[in-house]
């Protein structure tokens, strides 16, 4: 089973990352009957601007193989991570691959789905000037692709 949260002074807290201070990741992990933490590799160094990370969403295909998004704060707004887990390690936390490249501001907490293992997609907004604008990505056998804005949809 997994579990994933964010600390703040070493104490579990369930307010949004920006209204409490520092605070990172977490991902719990219960093996026969008995609970393990670690930070989420690499969301650290993303967010060190700042310190301020959250984890919106954890999900597992199968035992050992799950993938993770979040939002980390920087001094011009937040963006999206995504981690995977292979065979029960967890790869480092990167950004979402093309999102930086739309989003001018904030990002809203993002939502992921799963398909078959290492198969995965995800979506939410980004600002875009006065208004915030949708986007989705997909994961393939593991590697993330390119976030695109979704068209059509105008505020």
């Amino acid at each position: 089973m997994r579990f994933g949260g964010y600390l703040h002074r070493g104490r579990r807290r369930y307010r949004r990352p920006s209204d409490i201070g520092p605070t990172q990741p977490y991902i719990a992990t219960e093996k026969h009957g008995a609970w393990s933490a670690q930070r989420l590799p690499g969301v650290a160094e993303l967010s060190a601007q700042t310190m301020n990370a959250s984890l919106s969403q954890v999900i597992c295909r199968s035992a050992g193989n799950c993938s993770a998004v979040g939002t980390y704060a920087t001094s011009s707004g937040s963006k999206v991570f995504v981690s995977t887990e292979l065979n029960g390690t967890w790869g480092m936390a990167t950004d979402l691959p093309g999102l930086a490249a739309q989003n001018h501001g904030n990002t809203g907490s993002p939502v992921m789905s799963c398909g078959a293992p290492g198969d995965r997609s995800l979506g939410g907004f980004y600002g875009a000037g006065r208004f915030s604008k949708p986007y989705l990505a997909s994961q393939q056998n593991g590697t993330w692709g390119q976030a695109h804005e979704v068209a059509r949809v105008e505020p």
